[in-house]
């Protein structure tokens, strides 16, 4: 038996079930037409059977493991612990929307990843944080969500990538798209960053362009695109008479709280305590 909690992020058709399980000789599941992320919270450490037509796999319900269920794609599950998971049903329309790849290939990096659990950091940690913000209605929270879902699938498309091909994509962007690229980010500091916009103005796919942007610089788009937004912003506060407040609305956050957070994991500091080093320093 399983305690299962729903959430439905606002905006998109994904499902998040939050389940406690319970001991269970077998359950099969029926085919659905969505792509399933499961990621384990709690763990008894115990053991898990599963199949997924590519042979019976058996192992342990490890906190941080991630198992993917391909969409289409039955399943029969047994476990004898009681782990809790986090279950992040994809509509397969929207992965397909999101890979922009032939419906063959697309299902063919699905399955590459069904092969065995695996961890992934970046993956675990985004998952839990789009939970506590799918719980939770109002600007900050969807726009959360919105790149919170697309993080999670490049993730895994980067993951598939190495899996298909024994070896990570090393494609960079050429001198001319990364330039526009950065110039189209730089002149929509105010803007939600939409990865789809930006990879539309270099003639990429969503994919591609992430791969190939982090390849020719080191680190993603949106985490270029804050970073510029934190420059921005003390180029602002360098004013003394413009209030905090302005600064943070003037550079698209949705509250001084948004600001600060973010401009403190950026810099270590607060606004208001680099404003203060600033000022004492050009006294």
């Amino acid at each position: 038996m399983s305690a299962v909690d729903v959430r439905r992020p606002a905006g998109s058709g994904t499902v998040l079930a939050l389940a406690s399980h319970g001991p269970a000789p077998g359950l099969h599941f029926q085919p659905v037409d969505d792509f399933i992320v499961s990621v384990v919270h709690r763990s008894s450490h115990a053991e898990v059977v599963r199949d997924i037509g590519q042979g019976r796999q058996t192992f342990t319900d490890a906190p941080r493991r991630v198992f993917v269920t391909p969409a289409r794609t039955p399943s029969y599950w047994s476990f004898a612990g009681t782990p809790m998971v986090l279950h992040i049903a994809f509509p397969w329309r929207e992965v397909q929307a999101f890979v922009e790849l032939p419906e063959e290939d697309a299902m063919r990096r699905m399955h590459s990843l069904a092969r065995a659990p695996f961890e992934e950091p970046v993956l675990n940690t985004v998952a839990w944080r789009l939970w506590a913000a799918a719980g939770h209605g109002g600007h900050v929270e969807d726009l959360f969500t919105e790149h919170a879902l697309h993080l999670l699938l490049a993730t895994l498309l980067l993951r598939s990538s190495e899996d298909v091909s024994g070896v990570a994509s090393g494609a960079r962007l050429a001198p001319w798209q990364l330039r526009r690229a950065q110039e189209f980010m730089r002149s929509r500091l105010s803007d939600p960053m939409r990865l789809a916009d930006i990879a539309r103005t270099v003639g990429l796919s969503q994919h591609h362009f992430l791969r190939a942007y982090k390849a020719s610089t080191g680190q993603t788009p949106f985490l270029w695109f804050t970073q510029q937004r934190i420059e921005r912003a003390k180029e602002l506060m360098a004013r003394r008479n413009m209030p905090l407040t302005e600064v943070a609305y003037a550079l698209g956050f949705s509250s001084l709280g948004h600001f600060s957070t973010t401009f403190r994991r950026v810099t270590g500091k607060t606004p208001t305590g680099w404003r203060q080093e600033w000022v004492d320093g050009s006294a």
